[in-house]
């Protein structure tokens, strides 16, 4: 089963319907976690593209992937 959730543009996507407990956001860590990386950030932007999203090449966008990225990743679900 799918549930519909409308995008911030308006375009519906089909999501499943959880099934399983939340494995995200993770404990924010600590000390500096190695695997965020300018690398990993990279790579999610790589995919966008592969996946037809336009080219993240601006240091704003770059930095703004990163800051959505991170917050997916580490902070509450409340916060994001």
């Amino acid at each position: 089963m799918t549930a519909q959730n409308r995008t911030p543009n308006g375009i519906w996507a089909n999501v499943p319907e959880p099934t399983t407990p939340h494995s995200y956001p993770l404990p924010v860590p600590a000390t500096p976690d190695p695997r965020f990386s300018p690398r990993l950030v990279h790579a999610v932007a790589d995919l966008l593209q592969d996946k037809g999203y336009p080219l993240v090449y601006d240091g704003g966008d770059l930095q703004a992937l990163s800051g959505a990225l991170f917050a997916f990743l580490y902070r509450p679900a409340a916060t994001r």
